[in-house]
């Protein structure tokens, strides 16, 4: 494209780039135009020159505003004085933005909006305790399974195409990703109209379905979708505490007992103890202890009796 060949231009007659106001100095405005900024920013071809791609986002009406009123000047044959006598990093520290670096999930969610990928991480890398605990195959498993089995995926929605039923019902077919590939899923109208809000979220997202299989293609036909959140406490009937009676003393008690009345929710408690022996004792806690099925909590035990403590049924 223009915007392609003038940046080589630029590049090939003056240089590395050292910045993004050096960027918008030397480059033709004509032919890259603010949405090809917005693109480069957001996928992350500036991060050499600075990793705040909210902060060049912020800034970039003010660079660009700059650069063109600079080579205007030059083109006149005008120089601003102050300008001259201003530093590269006085010019930085003045046009760039000091804000915060995007979140993760909003700096991911523009790599897959401009590149069609993510390249910096997965949304689902984060999440890969939970999903283990509640999904029953990753997508490239789907292959194996019997047609019409029932399946539990989480993923993230990278295509989804809605189309109207006889009926005049919309229904959609959908490409679930997650960490090993991608399936298409069919949600028929009566569960796309319970869910229309969590697939337009752009998060992580939990189905369970049956497989449709033939010859050459496999599919999901959904029967629930949830957000990773909803089907952490839905599918999670019992949160599991190992326990060792070798050191285990009162304020560690205190702690879990603590945590649970913080995390109420609807899964029941169970406090498996190890004495010194190798004998075994297992305490199943009150319904006043029935806690949420959520990382915090999870995250929150496995810190007060370390790694591999906790685990789901």
């Amino acid at each position: 494209t223009g915007a392609v060949k003038e940046i080589i231009r630029a590049r090939d007659e003056g240089g590395e780039f050292k910045s993004l106001v050096d960027f918008a100095k030397r480059v033709d405005l004509r032919q890259v135009n603010r949405r090809t900024f917005d693109a480069l920013i957001k996928c992350g071809a500036f991060d050499s020159l600075d990793e705040n791609r909210a902060a060049l986002f912020e800034s970039l009406e003010s660079v660009v505003e700059e650069a063109a009123r600079t080579r205007d000047e030059t083109a006149v044959g005008q120089a601003n004085l102050f300008a001259q006598m201003e530093s590269e990093e006085q010019q930085l520290k003045r046009l760039i933005a000091d804000v915060p670096h995007w979140p993760e999930h909003e700096r991911l969610a523009y790599e897959k909006e401009t590149l069609g990928f993510f390249i910096t991480g997965h949304p689902l890398e984060r999440h890969q305790k939970e999903i283990k605990r509640i999904a029953t195959h990753q997508t490239a498993d789907l292959c194996d399974a019997a047609n019409k089995q029932e399946v539990r995926l989480c993923g993230v929605v990278s295509l989804m195409k809605t189309q109207m039923t006889r009926k005049k019902e919309r229904f959609a077919y959908v490409t679930l990703e997650d960490l090993a590939g991608s399936v298409k899923l069919i949600v028929w109208p009566d569960v796309y109209k319970k869910c229309v809000h969590i697939l337009e979220a752009a998060d992580t997202i939990f189905i369970r379905g049956r497989i449709d299989k033939n010859e050459n293609d496999v599919k999901v036909i959904v029967e629930e979708l949830l957000t990773l959140k909803e089907a952490q406490e839905k599918f999670t009937s019992c949160i599991h505490l190992n326990l060792n009676m070798v050191g285990l003393e009162e304020p560690t008690l205190r702690q879990i007992q603590k945590m649970a009345l913080k995390c109420k929710g609807s899964s029941a408690l169970t406090l498996h103890f190890t004495f010194p022996d190798k004998k075994k004792m297992r305490i199943d806690a009150s319904n006043s202890y029935r806690v949420a099925a959520n990382e915090s909590f999870i995250s929150g035990m496995e810190t007060i009796l370390g790694p591999n403590s906790v685990y789901c049924s």
